[in-house]
């Protein structure tokens, strides 16, 4: 039996945004009266759309009742992100009213205390909560399921796989004191980039996002946010434990997505992104990142990651890698993952498992210790990964 996730109901009687939204819907419906007439079906089918729209609009700025489907029966720890992105504390019930509008406000306000800290980073970041907030507030909030967020995801990748200059990608990476991607490196690069789907940066994205090892409820979790929050919420979650602006699904910082004058302090984002045409490049800033240009910009941080492994691989990972990568798509996901958490850990633990001839699974590779310092839960993050694709592929 195909799972049902969660519907909702409006409660009308518990929004401090009602008036506004309540205008803005009799304003869409009203408008519309008229050319329903005039234009019969195709006008109505019109109407109907508008009308879910201010729906939509209006039940997200509203206290309203959830029906929390698969997530029924777990329980969320009051301090965990599960939490903190629903409202929900302790034993999900079958049915929960959530203002997501005001849960947004919680995520940002728990962001700011952490951007307090950090003089750099406060100014830029208040500006980014109020516009998000705004946003959010004023816009329609994309509500969808899985499928239809996996489409927006594949046709970013598309977008940039299509454009993307990949003699420029070379040139990046030149450095006559170090290894280089020489032909045949680029070549696996662009083969490994290929392969990868909106799957893959799925994965990627819940193991920022989720604070759970169980990959269906990570996955249950998110769709939970798309079909009821919309995702502009998601494209709006902020990373809440540390000072850096950092916002949406793939938790990108300001230290990948970083343009500034000086190459040499370009963020690693940034310096992909300079192999796309100019019309299709990325804003040089996270703060600036809208809806799809969150995924472009985890596509091109895949490709860094990659390039940069890749480069720095001696010839016996190299052919183990060009020759086994095809039947280890896992292994690669859980690389570039791991690459955006912690990129030398990663490296690190690549190698290692490449140097195994590719056996075993690549979290065994991954440290619990690296040069006397605690490996950042290097494991414990590829084990997510993990089980988050295996989640999203069953």
């Amino acid at each position: 039996m195909k799972e049902e996730l969660p519907s909702s109901k409006k409660d009308n009687t518990h929004s401090p945004n009602s008036n506004i939204t309540r205008r803005s819907f009799l304003q869409k419906a009203g408008g519309f009266t008229a050319a329903t007439l005039v234009f019969g079906i195709a006008a109505n089918k019109h109407y109907k759309n508008l009308e879910k729209d201010a729906k939509d609009e209006f039940e997200v700025n509203s206290l309203t009742e959830y029906e929390t489907g698969t997530l029924a029966g777990h329980t969320f720890s009051p301090d965990d992100l599960f939490s903190f992105y629903t409202g929900i504390s302790g034993k999900v019930p079958e049915k929960v009213s959530i203002n997501f509008y005001e849960q947004l406000l919680v995520l940002h306000d728990k962001k700011q205390k952490w951007v307090n800290k950090n003089e750099k980073t406060e100014d830029a970041f208040v500006s980014l909560n109020t516009n998000l907030q705004q946003e959010y507030q004023g816009e329609l909030p994309l509500r969808m399921d899985l499928k239809e967020y996996q489409g927006i995801v594949k046709k970013s990748i598309k977008e940039v796989r299509e454009n993307l200059d990949w003699q420029k990608v070379q040139g990046i990476f030149y450095d006559s004191k170090d290894a280089n991607l020489s032909p045949d490196r680029l070549d696996v690069l662009k083969s490994i980039s290929d392969s990868l789907e909106a799957k893959n940066l799925t994965a990627y994205a819940l193991t920022e996002l989720m604070p759970s090892s169980d990959g269906k409820l990570n996955k249950n979790v998110f769709e939970f946010i798309l079909k009821n929050a919309g995702l502009r919420f998601a494209y709006s979650i902020p990373s809440i434990y540390d000072e850096y602006a950092c916002v949406g699904m793939y938790q990108i910082t300001s230290l990948a997505l970083a343009d500034t004058e000086n190459p040499d302090n370009k963020g690693d984002i940034s310096k992909i992104n300079y192999a796309l045409p100019e019309d299709l490049r990325l804003p040089g800033s996270v703060a600036l990142l809208r809806e799809s240009d969150h995924h472009k910009a985890a596509f091109l941080f895949v490709i860094y990651n990659l390039a940069a492994l890749i480069r720095q691989l001696d010839e016996n990972q190299f052919e183990v890698l060009k020759n086994n990568w095809k039947s280890h798509i896992t292994a690669v996901t859980q690389f570039v993952a791991l690459a955006h958490h912690a990129p030398t850990y990663a490296r690190f633990s690549a190698r290692a498992w490449l140097d195994s001839g590719a056996q075993g699974e690549f979290e065994d590779s991954c440290p619990l210790k690296f040069k006397e310092k605690d490996s950042r839960n290097t494991r414990q993050y590829a084990i997510n990964t993990k089980n988050n694709l295996a989640a999203l592929i069953n």
